[in-house]
């Protein structure tokens, strides 16, 4: 299949409560948080699908972007980066 590569750039925030700690990268980078329970949440890149009726649905897996023809899905760690240091409970 020919395929075009494109890259992408993303920016913007999000407001995560202040009792959560971090879950930090190799090299000390926030790339997510701690849950109470245990789970991790992170960041990913997903597709968001705008259907002829307008309706929209967001896509996240491999096989269901491979649909679209978008393959070779493929990026860095995303990171989060704080405002300014707020994040007290810190313990990691």
């Amino acid at each position: 299949m020919e395929a075009n590569s494109y890259f992408f750039r993303c920016s913007g925030g999000i407001d995560i409560k202040s009792d959560l700690t971090t879950h930090k990268s190799w090299d000390g980078e926030v790339v997510g948080f701690n849950m109470p329970d245990g789970t991790i949440v992170d960041l990913y890149v997903g597709l968001r699908v705008t259907l002829p009726d307008g309706a929209e649905k967001y896509i996240y897996s491999v096989d269901d972007m491979s649909k679209y023809g978008f393959d070779n899905f493929d990026y860095d760690e995303l990171v989060f980066i704080a405002e300014k240091d707020e994040n007290p409970n810190e313990n990691d």
